[in-house]
């Protein structure tokens, strides 16, 4: 099996400086007359992170930062620009053999926002939930496969009786736990959870959050990606903070929450509703264009501590001693 070892071979999954950049269509004007430069959307830009097996970690950002496209490009639902992504040593966005991209499509699954688009309304719950099986590559007989459906859907709290429904019987955050059954069928290392409780009521939020806590007792391995801080803080080891397509402070959950570091993410803890920390921050101003993003800080025309050289010079990560927590600003020189 041809495949490249990565440096830490502890790391479950390691993400090493990935792109994503999307191009932007010239008008019609730019392109009669061969106008200015070639646009792109810098969705994700220079992302590094780590994930060790039987370990959460959750990815914070605001709509349109770029954490959901991170999610895409692991999975491979996502044109890589540049960067290295690896699973298990193996590196997995280049060309794979058929046996090494089977291994990776079974063992990488994701759990997507809307539940309502996400089934297909003309299959049962049964060929919906199985249907991973079915294309996994491996040899299942009938009473194997019903075993492991009635396993799955016993796991997200739905009856074994569910499983010749249609989807339409079904509510919102029971739609979810199906999705969420289709992906444990196949007992995968990884699951990327992306935003699965956004859409649906607080009361069933907490329902979905505690078959995901049930996960995570069990050390299943997962990434989990919100807007919201609260409910990141339930689930996930360690939290990453994304702000227009780059990472800008990461560390252990406690840390993020007892000692935030960057003005962004203080921002975002103290627009939590009932949150009595100290010194609060409230951006104002639109979030900047991800075309062809200008250099400096991406905060720099939000943040009320800009200095000169925010608009000029990027942040560069400064870690503390122990590893367990970093930061992206000009402000913090050293932890």
């Amino acid at each position: 099996m041809n495949q490249v070892l990565e440096d830490n071979q502890k790391s479950l999954l390691s993400v090493k400086n990935l792109k994503i950049y999307f191009p932007v269509e010239k008008s019609f004007l730019d392109r009669m007359f061969a106008l200015g430069r070639l646009k792109f959307v810098h969705a994700v830009d220079d992302v590094s992170i780590e994930l060790k097996k039987g370990e959460t970690l959750g990815i914070v950002g605001e709509s349109g930062s770029g954490k959901s496209t991170l999610g895409y490009g692991i999975l491979g639902l996502a044109n890589i620009t540049e960067g290295s992504i690896f699973f298990e040593g193996l590196k997995i966005n280049s060309k794979l053999s058929l046996k090494q991209e089977k291994y990776k499509k079974n063992n990488i699954q994701m759990v997507f926002q809307d539940p309502f688009s996400s089934l297909n309304p003309a299959m049962r719950i049964s060929e919906v939930v199985t249907r991973p099986l079915m294309v996994s590559g491996n040899k299942y007989t009938r009473s194997q496969v019903r075993q492991k459906l009635n396993k799955a859907l016993n796991d997200v709290g739905l009856r074994e009786e569910d499983a010749g429904k249609y989807p339409h019987e079904f509510s919102g955050g029971q739609k979810q736990r199906i999705a969420i059954a289709r992906v444990l069928i196949v007992d995968p290392e990884l699951i990327i959870a992306d935003e699965i409780t956004s859409s649906l009521d607080v009361s069933i939020q907490s329902q979905i959050l505690n078959i995901l806590i049930k996960m995570k007792s069990e050390k299943l391995s997962m990434i989990y990606i919100t807007h919201d801080l609260r409910v990141a803080r339930l689930i996930n080891d360690r939290i990453a903070i994304m702000y227009m397509g780059k990472i800008i402070e990461h560390g252990k959950t406690s840390e993020i929450y007892s000692n935030p570091l960057h003005p962004y993410t203080r921002a975002l803890l103290s627009a939590i509703p009932g949150n009595k920390m100290e010194n609060k921050i409230y951006l104002k101003g639109r979030i900047p264009s991800l075309i062809n993003p200008k250099p400096g800080c991406r905060l720099y025309s939000r943040c009320p501590y800009r200095k000169k050289i925010c608009k000029t010079e990027y942040p560069k990560m400064v870690n503390d001693s122990s590893g367990k927590h970093s930061v992206a600003c000009h402000l913090v020189k050293s932890i």
